[in-house]
């Protein structure tokens, strides 16, 4: 049954809405879920995710079942119309204890989102659940919420949106969604079992017919092939012309299809992820075309974003107008992350013979400069999380400062124990972090008092040279975090989603501590909110 107030109602049941639901549901929230299909579809949509959606899922308690259920992705070939490769990119690389690149099934992984909120009593969800209207009253958001023939009544603090693209609650909200639609369609063929080796992941630039293909767990195979003028997409998806389409790989009779679908694609992003007590997630909020395999990695991103500053809030931790700091964060980072994805796309897509002889000069060009060859990868790097504003800023303040980025994961260990990687040993909580010594002993004991008053955590990580038998810290015996706190001459305050929020020397602690506080409107400091704190030193 559905209960007359929440703390938290959730509209839809995606991959960040369930994953949106889990966050809250570990933080002791009283949510409401809700989504209006019977169950999960069983079309696999999104198919690709980075080391940080992997990262964020584990957060969210999903590590072991993701790492189970994914297929890692070593390589990613470009290949010309004879599928000869031209040039490669190695994502083998694990990057924060994770691999760059993998594959997942979408409906399984949305089954084990789901299933996982079993474990939290304050979450109720509900399936063929409707929102029908909803009116923000400043204090508090009032639903009408439609199960079948029955309309029920509630109201929550907050309301967050993720119905998708095509979300009703923004358009409800009269909220811009601009940005770029493709001219051209593609066709997405997905095979339930494909004999293609399952290790890499190609882009064929060809002009003729530019398309992708990748494998998924359990033998399945994804392509994506453009739809060029003039032609027609229904028409592409008859047997004999996919047959076609699929002769490289063996032709209908060696790939089992489960799926084949015309898509457009879009570069999109609401003008605003906020407005009063409501919030969009996902694809409500933006939409990055495929060639970056970014697009459910934005909404997982979003989410980790936002929860932890809404548990705050509800906990009386900090100020509501911390709550406006998710528009600043997140709309940068995502319009980058929709760039990256464009420039992607202008590898792969061109059609006019002059572009592609063009973009194969600068391949050639690379390959002479020693950027990449056979046996040497082109390097790889998509635009990370970051809480930095524009991307010119973010490359200053994380070259110079080091912050508004996530703390780098590496594996650490306590005392005589195993190496696990750090966030195992970080809840969601704010930490102080030291490097051979206790950050809280660079605090004045007012700091320290207001620290433990906050909630706040300390943390030390002992260099594996340095390291003698204790009962505390984290030994790094790798001293992989050395250079970070510049050699134990810095400390490093972390926020509840593993963002640095202030990386500064021991001797300014005190001040950018009191100026953080400040921002976060904690009790005891001036409630206002600075609307920007550059934390360095």
């Amino acid at each position: 049954m559905i209960e007359a107030e929440y703390q938290v109602a959730i509209i839809g049941a995606g991959p960040c809405g369930a994953t949106t639901a889990n966050f809250l549901g570990r933080q002791g929230i009283k949510t409401l879920l809700i989504d209006k299909e019977a169950a999960v579809s069983p079309i696999p949509r999104a198919i690709g995710i980075c080391d940080e959606g992997t990262r964020i899922l584990g957060a969210a308690g999903l590590l072991n079942k993701i790492k189970e259920q994914v297929c890692p992705i070593d390589r990613m070939y470009f290949n010309n119309a004879d599928q000869e490769r031209v040039l490669f990119a190695d994502t083998s690389v694990e990057i924060n204890g994770h691999q760059m690149l993998s594959t997942f099934y979408q409906p399984q992984l949305e089954t084990d989102l789901r299933e996982a909120l079993g474990a939290y009593p304050n979450v109720d969800f509900f399936t063929e659940t409707e929102l029908l209207e909803f009116e923000d009253r400043s204090d508090s958001v009032h639903l009408e919420l439609r199960q079948g023939d029955i309309v029920f009544k509630t109201r929550c603090r907050f309301l967050l949106a993720c119905d998708g693209a095509r979300s009703p609650v923004r358009k409800a909200l009269g909220i811009r969604f601009t940005g770029k639609t493709y001219r051209q369609d593609w066709i997405v063929l997905d095979a339930a079992s494909s004999p293609v080796p399952a290790d890499h992941a190609a882009f064929t630039i060809n002009p003729a017919r530019p398309s992708i293909t990748l494998p998924a767990p359990g033998g399945k195979r994804r392509w994506e092939f453009v739809v060029k003028e003039g032609e027609n997409g229904e028409d592409l998806l008859q047997r004999e012309r996919i047959d076609e389409l699929l002769r490289p790989w063996g032709g209908l009779e060696k790939n089992q299809l489960e799926r084949k679908a015309v898509y457009t694609f879009h570069a999109r992003v609401a003008e605003k992820f906020r407005q009063g007590n409501v919030f969009l997630l996902g694809d409500a909020a933006h939409i990055t075309p495929p060639f970056a395999g970014q697009g459910m990695m934005a909404g997982l991103r979003d989410s980790q974003n936002l929860c932890w500053k809404i548990a705050a809030v509800l906990n009386q931790q900090v100020s509501e107008a911390i709550l406006d700091t998710y528009d600043t964060e997140r709309i940068p980072q995502a319009r980058q992350v929709i760039g990256f994805a464009q420039r992607m796309g202008d590898i792969i897509l061109p059609q006019r013979r002059w572009l592609a002889a063009l973009r194969d000069w600068l391949i050639k060009s690379l390959e002479l400069l020693n950027v990449h060859s056979e046996d040497k990868g082109f390097p790889m790097h998509k635009i990370p999380d970051h809480i930095n504003g524009g991307l010119l800023r973010h490359f200053w303040i994380n070259r110079v400062f080091r912050r508004g980025i996530s703390l780098p994961q590496h594996r650490v260990c306590k005392p005589g124990g195993e190496l696990a990687l750090i966030d195992e040993f970080l809840d969601s909580k704010f930490y102080l972090l030291g490097w051979n010594v206790d950050p809280l002993q660079s605090l004045s004991q007012f700091n320290r008092e207001r620290w433990r008053d906050f909630g706040g955590e300390s943390l030390i990580l002992k260099a594996g040279s340095a390291a003698v038998a204790a009962d505390s810290g984290l030994i790094d015996r790798q001293d992989s975090y050395g250079d970070l706190f510049r050699g134990g001459k810095h400390v490093l305050l972390i926020r509840p989603d593993k963002m640095i929020a202030v990386n500064c020397s021991k001797s300014k602690i005190n001040k950018y501590l009191s100026d953080y506080m400040q921002h976060l409107g904690a009790t005891g400091s001036d409630q206002g909110v600075a609307t920007e704190v550059i934390h360095a030193g």
